[in-house]
């Protein structure tokens, strides 16, 4: 497959970059269509690095005249970039530490035992933790107590179907939804805020974003909430037996918070307040 994909890139560079430009499009943007669809190849079938393959256009572009190693360069050290670095790094490091599955069961532990309010409790911790860290990071980690919940719940057959269909459903959206909520919550929010600003719209900063993004999720939420518990797989009737005796003991296992844990905790905060505070401390 990497192999394949090697050349496939190859071939469609050097196959577009012979064809003569169609008429109203220049020769250099022709060329960077050929080296798009090398970058795309290349990408899916990865037969290089997802981030050597990124550095293409610094090497492509000055040798086919497209810009200047400066120009091709410059915009790998946007401004956007080194916060969206920010946001990985910061979320890896809960990831590492543990404090995400920390503040899930807390979350779950005191959200009620009745099979809606379940789903609701995996849906609004998703939410919450998707604001900050990767979607996919949330859901692989509230998927593991998802099915333990299910298999320990006492239901069974098509009951413990239609509850783990519910809340597997109701936590990929519940993390798509939360992602919309901070410019760091999802890659393509600061993609946007840095498209408006190169058009001159500054209006969408960190709180800018939040301001429209918090209430999107507060309307969302509830909404899909309603569509898994109402009009998806109809839910038990009776609540599983020992939900909150499961979280509790999940956390019970991740004991006192270590000291790296409060160290990520007291780095987050401090980080999130500057990012919503930050025009108020520079004015």
């Amino acid at each position: 497959m990497k192999k394949a994909g090697f050349w496939l890139g190859v071939i469609a560079f050097i196959v577009i970059a012979l064809i003569p430009a169609p008429d109203g499009l220049s020769r250099e943007a022709w060329i960077t269509l050929a080296l798009l669809a090398l970058m795309v190849c290349w990408w899916v079938s990865e037969a290089l690095p997802i981030g050597v393959t990124s550095l293409l256009p610094i090497v492509i572009a000055p040798l086919f005249g497209l810009s200047t190693v400066q120009e091709a360069a410059a915009p790998f050290a946007h401004h956007i970039i080194f916060l969206l670095m920010g946001g990985f790094i910061i979320g890896k490091s809960i990831e590492r530490w543990n404090l995400h599955e920390r503040i899930a069961l807390n979350i779950l532990a005191r959200i009620g035992s009745h099979p809606a309010s379940l789903i609701a409790g995996f849906m609004i911790t998703a939410a919450l933790l998707s604001m900050w860290i990767s979607n996919t990071a949330t859901v692989i980690m509230l998927v593991p107590i998802i099915l333990s919940l299910a298999a320990s719940a006492g239901y069974a057959g098509e009951e413990k179907v239609r509850f783990t269909l519910a809340a597997l459903l109701g936590t990929a959206w519940a993390a798509s939804i939360g992602g919309l909520g901070t410019p760091v919550g999802t890659t393509p929010n600061l993609i946007i805020i840095s498209f408006l600003e190169e058009a001159g719209d500054t209006r969408f900063g960190f709180v800018g974003w939040m301001k429209v993004g918090l209430p999107t999720v507060l309307i969302m939420l509830p909404a899909a909430l309603l569509v898994v518990t109402k009009w998806g797989p109809k839910l038990p009737q009776h609540a599983p037996d020992g939900a909150t005796t499961l979280f509790r003991d999940k956390l019970a296992k991740l004991g006192a918070m270590t000291a790296p844990e409060r160290r990520v905790a007291f780095t987050f905060l401090t980080v999130a307040l500057f990012w919503m505070f930050r025009r108020v401390l520079q004015d």
